[in-house]
């Protein structure tokens, strides 16, 4: 998974958050860094430890006349680090996000003042996690990591980080069903307002208009695709795939961005089964995204992508399509339509996920379309057969929603998701599904004609279970 990105954090620290080390994190007291609203420090972990001695030590304690005593203490003190673990991870993911630092104290105005240790260990952040899912509702997205003393491997930091939620307001639940709406104030945690509270729910709701008119932006973004291809309008069909992110994410169009964009794409073939006619040839930009096409000359040929700095984008993908025998129609690959939405579904999740520093969610869906005439669907192995009844007239789309760690990384996350948005396109031929995947994300050989040696080394590299083909 890789992490959030806080680049005024990061600045502080020296080093991206995942990557700093112990020596950069106590290097906060030297500052002394303090207290902000992306940013909490805490002196003593949550996770109270049990008494010395363990089992033997509890048994001494039974047999004395306070072990009631103790044991209810020690149970109210476990409960106040669940309550504070909660209500701090959910005071950040109200407000703007940020960094939760375990094993740095801070002073009386919130600066960082002095280095504590705590104890850490893989347990530490199982626990969390029990207490994050039954503590704050909605649980936000947290990702965590210890940073142990290189001198005593058993203490050291807990870091703990929390992204922009877009599901506030985050509530956390007390003792008897209460519930708080804790956020980030300055250096200090306050809690909303019962009209505060209200203002976020109604936020919640207009932030998902907001994304399903962000769709529509998407739709323009096509639209720029098409208007950058108007003089290649091609003979056969095209796919287009689209994303866009819950979770903004957050890259610069600069002049040393956009050389960083076309090193990393000039050239790059990013797709798995048409490789040897899908490559990035020129490069351009716009306002606040970036542009990469397969022509030559400044025309732009397929594959086009735009890549907004926000994380959303769009890629534009030549599909095999030949004229049909009966009419005017265009017979479309079935395995080129496949190999377009899962390699475009791919790239763009890595460009929002490891460009932009996104994460979380995003929307995506995939689009048929052809320049002229109707469309069918075929399977060509050379020959060329009829998949479904139905003629469409229109360009069929489809939409899904899916992790973009899950689209990022080659696995059977991503072929399910493939599986689930070129299910609704087939569907609309009145074909069922695609046979070169699952719904469970495995690849399905005897689905794959000219592209079947690409998948097979493809799915055996990433580990996806391969379904081969029947022997007679």
């Amino acid at each position: 998974m890789t992490a959030w990105r806080f680049p005024r954090l990061e600045a502080l620290l020296g080093a991206r958050w995942d990557r700093v080390t112990y020596r950069q994190v106590a290097g906060m007291v030297d500052v002394p860094a303090p207290a902000a609203s992306d940013l909490q420090l805490r002196g003593e972990p949550y996770q109270v430890a049990d008494t010395a001695g363990g089992p033997a030590a509890d048994a001494e304690i039974a047999d004395n006349a306070g072990a009631a005593r103790e044991r209810a203490r020690r149970g109210e003190a476990r409960e106040r680090g669940r309550d504070a673990l909660a209500r701090d991870v959910a005071a950040l993911a109200n407000g703007a996000g940020g960094l939760l630092v375990v094993g740095i104290a801070a002073d009386s105005q919130g600066r960082a003042a002095t280095v504590v240790p705590v104890p850490v260990s893989a347990g530490d952040l199982r626990w969390m996690d029990t207490v994050l899912a039954t503590r704050v509702c909605p649980r936000p997205l947290t990702q965590a990591r210890v940073v142990a003393d290189p001198d005593d491997r058993g203490r050291g930091f807990l870091l703990i980080a929390v992204a922009a939620s877009v599901s506030g307001p985050h509530a956390v639940s007390g003792a008897g069903g209460t519930l708080t709406y804790p956020r980030r104030s300055g250096a200090t945690t306050v809690n909303l307002s019962e009209e505060e509270v209200a203002q976020a729910y109604r936020r919640r709701f207009a932030d998902l208009d907001a994304r399903e008119s962000d769709l529509g932006d998407l739709d323009d973004v096509h639209g720029q695709i098409r208007r950058l291809l108007h003089r290649s309008a091609p003979d056969g069909a095209r796919v287009t795939v689209s994303l866009l992110p819950d979770i903004p994410g957050d890259h610069s169009v600069t002049a040393a961005s956009h050389h960083a964009f076309t090193a990393e794409v000039t050239g790059q073939v990013p797709f798995i089964g048409a490789r040897d006619r899908n490559t990035w040839t020129a490069h351009t930009l716009r306002p606040g995204r970036f542009i990469a096409h397969g022509g030559a000359g400044g025309e732009p040929r397929e594959p086009v992508c735009v890549l907004h700095s926000t994380g959303a984008g769009s890629i534009a993908v030549r599909v095999r399509a030949t004229p049909a025998l009966t009419d005017a129609s265009r017979q479309i690959s079935d395995e080129d339509v496949v190999d377009a939405v899962l390699s475009g579904l791919r790239f763009l999740a890595r460009h929002a996920r490891d460009r932009t520093g996104t994460g979380g969610t995003a929307t995506i869906r995939a689009q048929i379309e052809t320049a002229s005439g109707d469309l069918r669907l075929a399977h060509f192995s050379p020959w060329v057969d009829q998949l479904g009844d139905a003629v469409l007239s229109h360009s069929p789309s489809s939409t899904g929603r899916a992790d973009l760690d899950d689209l990022a990384e080659d696995g059977s996350r991503l072929v399910a998701a493939t599986h689930h948005l070129t299910t609704l396109l087939f569907q609309e031929f009145g074909y069922a599904e695609p046979a070169q995947t699952s719904g469970d994300g495995r690849i399905r050989l005897a689905g794959w004609a000219t592209w079947r040696t690409e998948y097979l080394v493809w799915a055996k590299e990433s580990g996806i279970p391969v379904d081969a083909p029947d022997r007679d």
